[in-house]
């Protein structure tokens, strides 16, 4: 075996012994909190979005998108626990945070300098939910 076949099934060992549906429920959980903070307590985005955040339709936006984030962390751990495909509970999960990733990223000379952890939670999330979502069902 070369080092990038050594590598690969390395890589694979690995995947293979991870717990898909438990970082899915971690994901489901996180997106849960997130999505609550952000329908209860949208300013608390500052940080992400800036001063607009003291605009009210911005709020209004913030909120939507914790909404969006509390059904899909819902549907997620109902499906978890039931033991229901969760597939395209990951799949919702990971269009989400691509769009807030790359929306963030066109945006990031307007933002806050800590938009960039936006970018950089968001993408990691849909990285785990595109990852997990081959192997949980």
């Amino acid at each position: 075996m070369d080092g990038a076949s050594i590598t690969v099934w390395h890589t694979a060992q690995v995947i293979s012994r991870i717990d898909h549906r438990h970082i899915a429920r971690l994901l489901a959980i996180g997106r849960l909190g997130l999505g609550s903070v952000m329908l209860v307590a949208p300013r608390a985005s500052r940080s992400w979005l800036g001063d607009v955040v003291d605009m009210r339709e911005v709020r209004v936006a913030v909120r939507c998108m914790g909404v969006r984030d509390l059904a899909i962390g819902a549907g997620t751990l109902r499906a978890l626990n039931r033991g229901e495909p969760v597939r395209l509970w990951l799949t919702c999960s990971a269009a989400a945070d691509l769009v807030d990733a790359t929306a963030t990223l066109g945006a990031i000379s307007t933002l806050p300098r800590r938009a960039l952890g936006t970018v950089v939670l968001a993408a990691g999330a849909a990285a785990l939910s595109i990852a997990g979502r081959q192997h949980v069902d």
